[in-house]
């Protein structure tokens, strides 16, 4: 089963697996919709998201083994959720 967690706000966490898959699939919804957002509202939204993924992504550690499997899982998914990122940013037009 594939589980994400938000990771906390903060700098030097250790993250989890599943703070990591989160940390890794936010980076493939945020590149999705770079393309996408157009409009000053959707830029808004898509500029919270950056910003939120900053101040819990800009700066982390995790063990090897973790980050790993968590790129083999994500990857696994990877068409998935960049089609649903580029859905979802599409709606805040």
């Amino acid at each position: 089963m594939f589980e994400y967690d938000k990771p906390p706000v903060g700098k030097d966490n250790l993250l989890t697996l599943s703070q990591i898959r989160w940390v890794l699939r936010e980076e493939i919804r945020i590149n999705a919709m770079r393309g996408v957002v157009t409009s000053n509202s959707a830029i808004s939204k898509f500029n919270r998201m950056v910003d939120d993924f900053n101040v819990r992504a800009g700066s982390f550690r995790y063990y090897e083994r973790d980050m790993n499997a968590a790129k083999r899982d994500v990857e696994l998914r990877r068409a998935e959720f960049e089609a649903a990122a580029v859905r979802e940013a599409m709606q805040w037009r």
